[in-house]
């Protein structure tokens, strides 16, 4: 039986929840929004079920019963942290309450995770496939897919524009500090907020922080989207680019030739990666950032 139900409209909350547990008390959930929208961690905590993540994206939310946690989850808390496993693990404090230290521990985080022992471990559970039935999990890589591909070619739009204008790199770097971080900072915040894993998407970026895109007098951040467009501009018409990366390439710590099953979550974790990566460039921070400078 597959380990995955999905929320008939048909159904109450409580009735799909209780069905779902009883046909296999070691499901994960899939509720589409607006269904599970505004149920605070808490509330999900009382019901027997933590909170894992949302996916503004794939207009749903993911939950799983508490037993079957990790022994090595963190317990839940009432705020917005309880829905991140890294915050919790790392005592991560909520970006609402202060968004310059949620930042600085997050990087600190960032600088010690390994992705074959922290990182793919924990992410990849979600996307086992006797968790999924096979053809929602096929929509949901191609929803993924998609969404990649269109923050990649309005990033490429963007950036091709701003280089025929001429002024945005030139207005960038006469901001004071203050004002890179702060553009960043709401960026940042952004792609937490839209990516398919929130917050906890950071994980599978440690190459992308406010300090390395700050460097050299916010020169790194011009210098990073300008690699990225071009690099994605050379790719095929409809292929996306993958930004490199050694640290992932370790994710799966085991030889070749992988299952067909590893292969397809290393793919889909490989798509939530870079989705965070475009998203944290793209519309939600690139384009506020050209927005505000050159209007303003």
């Amino acid at each position: 039986m597959h380990k995955y139900a999905i929320f008939e409209p048909t159904k109450t909350l409580h009735t799909f929840l209780t069905a779902a547990i009883i046909a296999d008390p070691i499901v994960t959930m899939f509720v589409p929004l607006p269904v599970g929208h505004g149920a605070g961690v808490s509330y999900w905590f009382e019901l027997g079920f933590i909170y894992l993540h949302s996916s503004k994206t794939l207009n749903s939310i993911y939950i799983c019963p508490t037993h079957i946690l990790p022994p090595n989850m963190p317990a839940a808390g009432d705020d917005a942290q309880g829905s991140s496993f890294f915050a919790r693990k790392f005592k991560i404090p909520n970006i609402a309450s202060d968004p310059s230290r949620w930042n600085k521990e997050w990087e600190k985080a960032l600088a010690t995770l390994s992705s074959s022992e922290d990182v793919y471990p924990m992410m990849s559970d979600i996307w086992k496939q006797d968790r999924w039935d096979v053809s929602e999990l096929s929509k949901t890589t191609q929803g993924l897919n998609d969404q990649v591909h269109k923050l990649q070619g309005i990033l490429v739009e963007l950036w091709d524009k701003m280089e025929e204008d001429g002024h945005f790199v030139s207005a960038w770097l006469l901001l004071d500090e203050g004002e890179r971080k702060r553009h960043l900072m709401n960026g940042l915040k952004e792609a937490c907020e839209h990516a398919s894993w929130a917050q906890d998407a950071r994980a599978l970026c440690p190459e992308i922080t406010l300090s390395s895109m700050l460097k050299q007098r916010g020169r790194a951040f011009t210098d990073f989207v300008s690699d990225y467009s071009k690099a994605a501009k050379k790719v095929d018409a409809g292929t996306l680019y993958f930004l490199p990366s050694e640290w992932w390439q370790k994710a799966v710590d085991m030889p070749e030739p992988w299952s067909e099953e590893v292969q397809s979550t290393y793919a889909i974790l490989t798509l939530q990666r870079n989705e965070f990566i475009s998203e944290s460039i793209d519309a939600h921070g690139y384009r506020g950032i050209t927005e505000n400078i050159l209007d303003g």
